[in-house]
């Protein structure tokens, strides 16, 4: 009895140590499968370093990364993220913010990533952003208020949830505090060298006005000795008087040129010799532009007498030169001039003659010098202020030449007088220290031109000294003490090579 109890005993014992066993394994595994999914979820999470996690949602689902902004599905196989962030690039092209901290500590992308997407990458900050929509309102030419516009806050918002837009007024001071800024520094190293004018008398005014203005800011002007006259516009001024003195000024519209046939025919005395001839010319000009039949018959002379289809030109009293460029043109074309006027009745009354076409071309010679000097000081690829100097002299020799030659008409003689007197007054005006620094810092004149010219000694001394002065007053270099200098050399010495 006793031993069949104690194998009852024994047996309940046995079948409680095999469900103990059973359940032992049964957490065992589970331990190892949980180990398992911690091992899978450290490996995803440590693949998920990259800053372009910050917008992708990985969907375990499809096993694939979940575009945060359109749900676009990138697959990202052995966790690489290039053709995610390649996709946050190209589609959204969003700023990455340097001062995020979620970026810190995260996987740097590739070199190859970053050469491919170098020119899209803009670095966001909060500055950064305020530069760009300062250089947005400015360039654009907008509105400050466009920035608080529904439509605008919504754009920036989609590229960027968290970007503040400031205020319409915030935008209008910092725009005016860069401008500030600016001129601030410009006024560190800003030295005005001149100001250019044209020669009407109230610009002296607004000069002297100019220099008291920036005396109040310690800016330096001399409204005298850095004033510099427009010469194409002086030079315009003495063609000008010129034209005047032959009674021959520009009319103000073609017209008044249409309706003066009968005051050149009776009032050849009052108009002047040479000025009926340019009245005449003139008004067969614009009987040929203003009527088309005209124009298709001057055409087919023009191919008559193999001569290139040009049209004749008509001054214009606004237009620089446009007397001596009517002149030219109809020189050139001379002779189906005179064979249209000669053959229409309505024309013929303005035909000329070879006596009218020779003082033509003396007038013509004489604005030629004109012509030439003004397409030359008006270039804007090279400096010209070193040549204002010579271009007068130049003209002033030429016009001089032309009075004084023989056979010329007495008007003409008179005109160029008058020409040459009205550039004398603006001449006498160049004698300041712009001009003088101008001709003799430029290595292709210096100091040899006036001793070429002849000029008087004592202008030359004058001329020398100007430069010495202002050279010595405001460029000579600044000794440094305990600076021991291997090659001394003077003031004198170091720009002995100006005065060749």
């Amino acid at each position: 009895m006793s031993e069949n109890l104690a194998l009852d005993l024994e047996q309940p014992n046995d079948l409680g140590n095999e469900r103990e066993n059973e359940r032992n394994i049964e957490e065992q595994q589970n331990e190892s499968d949980n180990e398992e999914e911690k091992d899978v979820d450290e490996k995803s999470s440590s693949s998920k370093h990259s800053w372009v996690w910050n917008h992708f949602t990985y969907d375990n689902t499809v096993k694939k990364a979940r575009c945060n902004h359109c749900k676009t599905l990138i697959s990202n196989n052995k966790g690489s993220t290039s053709g995610m962030s390649s996709h946050v690039r190209s589609k959204h092209r969003l700023l990455i913010d340097e001062n995020d901290n979620s970026n810190k500590n995260k996987k740097q992308i590739t070199l190859q990533e970053s050469f491919q997407n170098s020119a899209e990458i803009m670095l966001y900050n909060e500055d950064n952003f305020r530069k760009l929509l300062i250089r947005y309102v400015v360039m654009g030419d907008h509105s400050f208020l466009s920035i608080e516009s529904k439509d605008f806050h919504n754009l920036i918002h989609l590229l960027r949830k968290d970007a503040s837009i400031p205020s319409a007024d915030i935008i209008k001071k910092e725009i005016i505090n860069t401008f500030n800024n600016g001129i601030k520094e410009i006024r560190k190293v800003l030295q005005i060298l001149g100001i250019t004018t044209d020669n009407a008398s109230n610009n002296n005014t607004f000069l002297e006005e100019v220099s008291n203005e920036l005396a109040e800011k310690n800016i330096e002007f001399d409204n005298v000795n850095q004033h510099v006259r427009c010469l194409a516009h002086i030079i315009n001024l003495a063609a000008q008087e010129a034209l005047k003195s032959l009674k021959a000024t520009v009319n103000t519209s073609e017209d008044e040129l249409l309706n003066q046939h009968e005051n050149i025919q009776n009032n050849n005395n009052q108009v002047g010799v040479v000025g009926s001839i340019l009245c005449k010319l003139r008004t067969l000009i614009c009987k040929i532009r203003a009527s088309p039949q005209q124009r298709e018959k001057f055409s087919a002379q023009c191919k008559v007498a193999d001569i290139p289809d040009k049209m004749v030109i008509l001054d214009v009293r606004t237009r620089w030169n446009s007397t001596f460029d009517m002149l030219v043109r109809a020189r050139e074309l001379k002779e189906p001039l005179n064979t249209l006027s000669n053959s229409d009745i309505n024309l013929r009354s303005f035909t000329l003659n070879e006596k009218e076409w020779e003082c033509l071309a003396e007038i013509e010679l004489m604005l030629k010098g004109f012509s030439k000097a003004t397409k030359q000081i008006c270039a804007e690829t090279y400096p010209t202020i070193a040549y204002v100097i010579p271009y007068y002299n130049i003209l002033l020799s030429r016009l001089e030449d032309f009075r004084d030659s023989p056979g010329r008409c007495k008007e003409g003689k008179e005109a160029a007088s008058n020409a040459i007197r009205k550039l004398l007054e603006y001449y006498d005006k160049t004698d300041t220290s712009i001009y003088t620094i101008s001709l003799v810092l430029d290595p292709r004149l210096k100091i040899q031109y006036m001793k070429d010219q002849k000029w008087d000694k004592r202008w030359i001394e004058s001329a020398r000294k100007k430069v010495l002065e202002i050279y010595k007053g405001k460029y000579v270099p600044i000794e440094i003490n305990n600076i021991n200098n291997e090659y001394d050399s003077s003031d004198e010495d170091l720009i002995t090579h100006i005065f060749k």
